[in-house]
């Protein structure tokens, strides 16, 4: 991709107010009036983690963006250490557009083992210059699974593409929400498509035959953490293909905190001080307590509380079921579940087969009780091939 034709089609844009936020009522949110995106050659772009992810299950990331023009008022990327300006609030308003990037995950990939990748970036500047559709085909083309996180239907023009990758491997779309009120996405994500948008996006995902569903996070206590919310999104999950639910918090974390408490100020000033006395308190349990009746409705309605993992080998598929106990005793006892955490990470980085290993005991960290519980997962497994 030429660096003129790139940069000439994003000055354009940048003179033109995005269409949707002169369509929607504004709710008195501030929202940038003026986007502007940087085009760059970047260095590299694959970010490889020690530990594959347990919920989305990817071991790589690659993104064609930095910066988000949805403008999300909760998004944990406004942190410090995830900033690439001086400024906050810029997060949402300067885009740094990685002009190489197709060609840069390309290379990248070809010296790392095969295994899930999150890529993929539909802001509204990835309807006119693409580089999201380029990383799909590339990933495609090295027969790499992946996993797309979104919050806009228009993931839906690269649909083909995932469908073959789907077909050569594995592909899973999920779509986050924080509601479905549209007047309180309106304000906490103001640049953010509509959720029904997403929704209708995700039937024609699940009509494709390509694994969706939801990412129910951030929560927002005493926004939308009752019951009714949260049954309303599971059930039209349900309703639109989706085949999983996933349940997070809202982590606050300085300037994420100093942002996201303003708009308390201005929109739920009677929230602040419970905000305030909730996140001195234990919030880790207020969210295992919302998580697990998130869990238990989404079972009710035949959904998963976990994304299916794609097992590349059998290590894989164990460290799938301990990852899965991780998860569970980790809504009552973050630290009894490191022991599981532990043995988890061990498995699946196993190069051996873990079947032609006669005592798990004898890898590092496994005593006689994990050793015990590995085996029962390997004897489920067998069964079940």
């Amino acid at each position: 991709m030429k660096q003129t034709t790139l940069d000439g089609g994003l000055e354009g844009k940048n003179k033109n107010k995005n269409k949707e936020k002169e369509e929607e009522k504004d709710k008195g949110i501030e929202k940038p009036e003026r986007v502007e995106y940087r085009v760059y050659k970047a260095k590299r772009i694959l970010n490889k983690y020690k530990h594959a992810d347990s919920w989305f299950w990817n071991r790589y990331s690659a993104h064609p963006y930095v910066g988000c023009e949805h403008a999300c008022e909760y998004c944990y990327a406004r942190a410090d250490k995830y900033l690439h300006t001086d400024r906050p609030d810029d997060f949402s308003r300067i885009i740094k557009v990685k002009r190489n990037a197709p060609e840069l995950l390309r290379k990248e990939l070809q010296n790392v083992r095969k295994d899930v990748i999150v890529t993929a970036d539909y802001q509204p500047v990835e309807s006119k210059v693409g580089l999201s559709r380029k990383m799909l085909e590339v990933v495609r083309n090295l027969e790499f699974p992946v996993h797309v996180v979104e919050k806009s239907d228009l993931v839906l023009k690269d649909l083909d593409v995932l469908k073959e990758i789907h077909e050569k491997s594995w592909a899973c779309i999920s779509f986050s929400f924080s509601t479905l009120d549209e007047d309180v996405s309106r304000i906490v994500e103001p640049i953010a498509p509509l959720p029904r948008k997403r929704l209708k996006a995700m039937r024609k995902i699940a009509d494709a035959g390509v694994l969706t569903g939801a990412n129910l996070m951030p929560i927002l206590p005493f926004i939308t953490d009752s019951e009714e919310m949260m049954e309303d999104v599971i059930r039209q999950v349900k309703n639109c293909g989706g085949t999983f639910v996933l349940v997070g918090g809202l982590t606050l974390d300085d300037n994420v905190r100093t942002r996201y408490f303003r708009l308390l100020k201005n929109r739920f000033p009677q929230l602040l001080p419970k905000y305030e006395n909730l996140y001195k308190s234990d919030i880790q349990k207020h969210y295992g307590t919302i998580s697990e009746k998130a869990g238990e409705i989404t079972r009710q309605y035949g959904l998963k509380d976990r994304i299916p993992r794609y097992c590349l080998n059998f290590n894989q598929k164990v460290a799938e079921k301990l990852f899965d106990t991780v998860y569970r005793i980790e809504l009552k006892d973050s630290k009894r579940a490191w022991v599981f955490r532990k043995a988890a990470w061990q498995v699946d980085e196993l190069e051996k087969d873990i079947r032609g290993i006669k005592d798990v005991r004898t890898l590092p960290g496994i005593g006689e009780k994990m050793a015990r519980v590995i085996k029962e997962i390997m004897e489920e497994l067998k069964e079940n091939e």
